[in-house]
């Protein structure tokens, strides 16, 4: 588990510096504004970039070389669901100081606690639906051109 942890925290280092970027743009303007609702585009943003390393899997056909390897298929799935929770939560925890620190700047801080709290499991369950919505059809479409590039050849 750890080591397809560390294969995606590779692919992601390497090709998603612009989700890096989108996530500091969404984070100041969020501070800037005093709103919350903001820092929901970075989180449906970075709820994606689970679903886009599987679809990187998926060009790369790393399901197809995993299958000779002693990793089960499920404990890839598995790893795609704990990488997306671990993205969540770290995007949450990033938010919630940029909501710290609007709160500090607009001088509402009980507000923004308040807020932050309400707003963190709002995200984490949004983006825990988006990926247990979209990665069952994802891995279904996975293993049926999986299926049709082995009966091809």
């Amino acid at each position: 588990m750890k080591a397809l942890l560390l294969k995606d925290w590779l692919v992601m280092k390497a090709q998603y510096k612009f989700y890096v970027l989108l996530f500091l743009f969404f984070g100041v303007v969020g501070l800037l504004s005093d709103t919350g609702y903001i820092n929901a585009y970075c989180m449906v943003i970075m709820s994606t970039v689970s679903t886009s390393l599987l679809q990187n899997d998926e060009t790369c056909r790393f399901l197809t070389y995993a299958d000779i390897t002693p990793i089960t298929r499920k404990q890839v799935v598995a790893e795609k669901y704990v990488m997306n929770l671990l993205l969540n939560v770290v995007t949450c925890l990033f938010m919630g100081i940029f909501r710290l620190f609007a709160g500090l700047i607009h001088g509402n801080l009980a507000e923004s606690m308040t807020e932050m709290l309400s707003v963190f499991c709002l995200f984490l369950t949004v983006g825990s639906l988006m990926t247990g919505i979209s990665f069952p059809m994802l891995f279904i479409d996975c293993s049926n051109s999986i299926n049709l590039a082995n009966s091809a050849s």
